[in-house]
């Protein structure tokens, strides 16, 4: 794939996430597949985005069916694409937080490489695109955009940074759920 076909398909992929989802997350080499429960959640995100230019969901839904797997490939979408596209990810506990930015960090590291930004440098919460040289970062910044991952133990979670896009995961199960409310409503924009 040259630079002009990797440049349209991304164009594509922009206005087409079930496109994206289906032909560039994997996880363990799997193909990323939608379940039928997971139709409506896409839906209601696709129709927010063209009647608002933003969505904003609270999915109530049983367990183990996909939706948090379902929501990383979102912020997948919107920061591996879009530039200065920044997402905080927040699950209740860590060991739940580390499975999510381990979903991340799959997607990313399994995309196509014609398809996959840049990367600057990944961390064990936090994943960066943008221009691995900082010499070359001026003419060739990279997306600037990022995937930052943290348990729901902090005070002031979220504050300092502007946020595109928030995922709360488990936030039901959130030992103090006042304190990340407090910080990642006024956040996200």
């Amino acid at each position: 794939m040259n630079i002009e076909e990797a440049a349209r398909k991304i164009k594509t992929y922009r206005s087409d996430f079930r496109s994206f989802a289906a032909e560039q997350l994997k996880l363990n080499g799997h193909e990323f597949s939608f379940w039928p429960c997971q139709i409506p959640l896409i839906e209601s995100i696709e129709r927010q985005l063209e009647q608002r230019g933003f969505a904003r969901c609270v999915w109530l839904k049983s367990r183990q069916v996909g939706s948090s797997t379902l929501a990383q490939g979102i912020v997948a979408w919107r920061t591996m694409l879009w530039p200065h596209v920044n997402a905080i990810v927040i699950a209740d506990e860590q060991k739940r937080s580390q499975t999510l930015f381990e979903i991340s960090k799959a997607f990313y590291e399994q995309m196509d490489p014609n398809i996959r930004p840049a990367g600057r440098y990944i961390t064990r919460s936090e994943i960066v695109f943008a221009n691995p040289s900082h010499s070359g970062s001026t003419k060739a910044p990279g997306l600037r955009s990022r995937i930052f991952v943290e348990s729901a133990h902090k005070a002031n979670i979220a504050i300092g940074s502007n946020w595109q896009i928030g995922h709360l995961s488990e936030a039901a199960r959130v030992p103090r759920p006042k304190l990340v409310m407090d910080g990642i409503i006024p956040a996200v924009h």
